[in-house]
């Protein structure tokens, strides 16, 4: 869908875009004796926004475009590593992979953009952000590539690394080259201490990805941002991955064998789930302290032929989706990038009373790691009344 069908379809219409959810009836038991208000969070300034960097001058210029129009926030960073076939040689070592692009055949080939996107005024992080680890063997083997590409990264003025293991940031800092680091969701880190002790070990990281399946424990975030208030926090909005997914280090080291999740999807039960963050909700993020929002591509981030999975999400943060014609297939498909098949008869302004209530989670998403499925079933009790309105059984 374009620009011309959005503004048809009722979306980008002026609005406030608080949105009080009703949820559903289940009670989470209480806990945490942290008093917040629920209250919708008064926005402090731009929500900032971390999205892929698209090699393409016209799509650079359009994430431009989009800072000069959208007043509640800014694309900041831009994100990238080399794709496939011309990373190839590094077998999944050092950073995952997410595409092909026959195109970028060179360093050269890579660096004109990240340099474009520089002057355009965007930060850019660079990629090295498996978590597959490798024996002193598989390292002395791709070595020489690895030191080259440190190398250019330094050249080209790119000084900032994400990074997916502790073996990788060690060789980094170890090189004649320095580099701030930030730590990947692909730590799938789960607690406080985990961080803390990074940090000891590896005191330039400047900011943290968290992970996904901890996208609405505020008591977590807010605890995270206590231990590191210089520290930038970010969240992923919109990762199409399950919730409790078991594979998800094997997955990001390789694509062989992986875990088939299709056996277990429910978009509507995905949608309810804590790892999706919805657009109206923002604010009480940036109130625990998150600092970022991280966007994932569709198409895979190596490719990227359009900014519609970004710009759609963004016009979901700037308008009030309360008041527009947005089909709920819309949303699942255009900003959550779920493949779905439903009727756009039903809105979502129609479905966005039964998706589950961000206030539930302020005091309690600490306790969906240890409660789901078996003494809450919240999300689960939400996506049934979802279902029941799609004509679902």
């Amino acid at each position: 869908m374009d620009r011309r069908e959005l503004l048809k379809s009722g979306l980008l219409v002026a609005g406030a875009a608080a949105v009080g959810l009703t949820g559903c009836s289940k009670n989470i038991p209480e806990g945490n004796n942290h008093d917040y208000d629920t209250e919708m969070p008064v926005q402090k300034k731009k929500f900032e926004i971390s999205t892929p960097l698209p090699f393409n001058y016209d799509l650079i210029d359009e994430m431009e475009a989009m800072n000069n129009l959208y007043k509640k926030s800014k694309i900041t960073t831009v994100y990238n590593n080399m794709p496939l076939p011309f990373a190839g040689e590094f077998n999944g070592f050092f950073a995952c992979q997410r595409g092909v692009n026959n195109d970028i055949k060179s360093y050269a080939d890579f660096g004109k953009y990240v340099k474009y996107a520089q002057k355009k005024g965007f930060e850019f992080i660079y990629l090295l952000n498996s978590p597959k680890a490798f024996s002193g063997r598989d390292f002395r083997f791709r070595a020489k590539k690895f030191y080259e590409l440190l190398d250019f990264l330094h050249d080209y003025g790119c000084k900032n690394i994400k990074v997916g293991n502790t073996q990788v940031a060690t060789l980094i800092n170890e090189y004649k080259h320095k580099f701030d680091l930030y730590a990947s969701t692909a730590f799938e880190f789960h607690n406080t201490l985990q961080y803390i002790n990074l940090v000891k070990n590896y005191p330039n990281i400047k900011g943290f990805d968290l992970a996904i399946d901890e996208n609405r424990n505020f008591p977590f975030m807010r605890n995270m941002h206590k231990l590191f208030p210089d520290k930038k926090l970010e969240v992923i909005t919109q990762e199409p991955c399950i919730m409790g997914c078991p594979a998800r280090v094997s997955h990001d080291s390789s694509d062989f064998k992986f875990f088939d999740c299709s056996k277990v999807r429910d978009n509507i039960v995905d949608i309810c789930k804590p790892n999706k963050i919805y657009p109206w909700t923002l604010a009480y993020y940036q109130d625990a302290g998150i600092r970022s929002f991280k966007m994932t591509a569709w198409p895979l981030r190596a490719n990227i032929t359009y900014t519609y999975f970004l710009r759609n999400y963004l016009d979901c943060v700037e308008y009030d989706v309360n008041k527009s014609n947005m089909s709920f297939q819309f949303f699942l498909n255009q900003i959550f990038l779920m493949a779905s098949r439903y009727s756009d008869d039903v809105k979502l302004k129609d479905v966005m009373p039964y998706l589950p209530d961000i206030k539930r989670f302020i005091k309690n998403g600490d306790k969906c790691a240890s409660q789901c499925g078996v003494e809450c079933t919240y999300c689960d009790e939400c996506a049934a009344k979802i279902k029941k309105i799609m004509g679902e059984k």
